[in-house]
């Protein structure tokens, strides 16, 4: 057990005489206990050749993501577990303390105690931001506290935070954020105890995710009234989004769809691009089953108006240039044709005018009735 600098003698004396206590029981039996209901502390917490922390009970790992870089270890003392790094931060920077279940299990707890320590009580080097407990299950997040900020006071407790959201829920780990602010040391940060509601080796189920709606119709005509994004909400029921996929295809997120919280958007110009019929897209969630959507595509795009129909094109019979036409000047039936006799109540003229007739006849016409002078 590592001792944060300036602990007095008999502190230290204690901890010697119960951390020998602890090594005695463990080398008679190296026992797996679930811890009971009530405050948790970490008492008797072993270091790990890992930079972690075993609790005394074997049943929590004490981990830790050191923003500053170094890498520090987890240690523990009587004012709670801490990263042993006591070097003013040049910078500001995040760190987290984690909680986990040694192997299988779960637990809930009601609130934990977090806050500050150092010896003199200053508080220039206690300043400290964004601090929150997130709980999670499966490596998927359950819940978060409020997040407050510590600046120019001491705080052993922080009992601004919030812990509702988090009470009672089943997690099998939970950690703690916070953010150092410049000239601040993060030895001085601390994670007293937690209590515990309660504690099993069953670890949690994962949950299922679900969609709504299941089902979708998309019309590829650009002023079709189902031309439009196709627009899912997901319940996560503590898992997250990985990818969205059709067929052995992932979609490319943003240009094909879009997320905004837990909706997903599915993009009018992609689908457009798909062909007519059923599409079924999956929802590639972090744990539990996959949802699905169906999409069904069709297109109602009028026809192109240049159809054979068309009044103007040559085979329509009602076109003047139809060869059926009896208007033509060219058509057999014409009745300047050289074997029609003529009406008989026309008066004959003169050959001369009748020349003259003739001449005027449409060279088309004239070719089909010879004159004769």
């Amino acid at each position: 057990m590592t001792m944060r600098p300036g602990l007095t003698k008999s502190v230290i004396l204690a901890a010697i005489i119960a951390m020998g206590l602890f090594l005695r029981m463990a080398s008679v039996a190296n026992a797996y206990t679930v811890p009971q209901p009530g405050v948790y502390t970490f008492a008797f917490a072993k270091t790990n050749p890992d930079g972690t922390i075993t609790t005394a009970d074997g049943f929590f790992i004490i981990d830790r993501h050191d923003g500053s870089g170094a890498n520090s270890i987890v240690a523990a003392d009587a004012y709670g577990a801490y990263i042993f790094s006591s070097n003013a931060a040049g910078t500001s920077y995040t760190s987290y303390l984690e909680v986990r279940v040694n192997g299988s299990g779960s637990f809930s707890i009601e609130k934990a105690k977090i806050g500050e320590y150092n010896l003199t009580g200053s508080p220039s080097t206690n300043n400290f931001t964004d601090v929150y407990l997130a709980g999670y299950a499966n490596d998927n997040l359950v819940c978060e506290t409020n997040k407050i900020s510590s600046i120019g006071k001491y705080e052993t407790e922080y009992t601004s935070i919030d812990y509702s959201p988090c009470a009672g829920k089943a997690i099998d780990k939970f950690r703690v954020f916070y953010t150092v602010q410049t000239g601040g040391v993060q030895n001085n940060f601390s994670l007293a105890n937690f209590t515990l509601l309660q504690v099993s080796t069953t670890p949690v189920p994962e949950q299922n995710s679900t969609i709504s709606p299941t089902d979708a119709y998309f019309d590829k005509y650009g002023q079709g009234a189902n031309y439009q994004d196709v627009t899912v909400t997901i319940t996560p029921n503590g898992n997250t989004l990985v990818k969205v996929t059709l067929g052995v295809n992932t979609l490319p997120a943003g240009t094909a769809y879009t997320t905004d919280g837990n909706q997903v958007t599915l993009k009018k110009e992609y689908l457009a691009t798909l062909g007519t019929g059923t599409h079924v897209f999956t929802f590639d969630m972090s744990g539990g089953n996959d949802p699905t959507l169906t999409v069904t595509i069709n297109d109602s795009t009028p026809p192109d108006p240049g159809q054979p129909d068309d009044p103007g094109e040559p085979s329509d019979p009602s076109d003047p240039g139809d060869p059926s036409d009896p208007g033509d000047p060219g058509d057999p039936s014409d009745p300047g044709d050289p074997s029609d006799p003529g009406d008989p109540s026309e008066p004959s003229q003169p050959a001369n005018q009748a020349n003259r007739v003739n001449r005027s006849i449409p060279a088309a016409a004239s070719r089909s009735k010879p004159v004769f002078r």
